[in-house]
């Protein structure tokens, strides 16, 4: 019964992480490969990179899990593989919200984030 109530409660607070993000947009400067002015949309479970005119780059599923955050393409521009999985710390700061790499197999992937962070919209 003890395992039962902690997977509940691990499932209840992922879900919890992704709803805090959810159907918020932050704006940055992303390297694609040069700084491009990005919107990120954080939907309910997808994630999509978008031009301010809200031409899509890149929809990507997205899981939140304590500070983590790991994606994986479903559709883009990118040149980064379907099957290739990516994990990233974000936290906020100064109002702002970083993603920072921990693990990317895809290397255009890998440095487009805004190191000075996102603001929200």
């Amino acid at each position: 019964m003890k395992k039962i109530m902690t997977l509940f409660f691990a499932i209840a607070l992922s879900g919890a992480a992704n709803a805090q993000f959810a159907n918020t947009s932050w704006k940055g400067q992303f390297n694609i490969p040069d700084a491009t002015d990005m919107i990120l949309q954080f939907k309910t479970d997808t994630l999509q990179l978008t031009y301010p005119d809200n031409t899509p780059l890149e929809t990507m599923s997205y899981k939140i899990s304590n500070d983590t955050l790991t994606v994986r393409k479903l559709d883009g521009q990118s040149e980064c593989s379907y099957d290739q999985y990516a994990t990233y710390k974000i936290f906020m700061k100064d109002k702002k919200l970083f993603i920072a790499p921990i693990n990317d197999d895809c290397s255009i992937r890998l440095g487009a984030c805004p190191s000075d962070g996102m603001e929200k919209m």
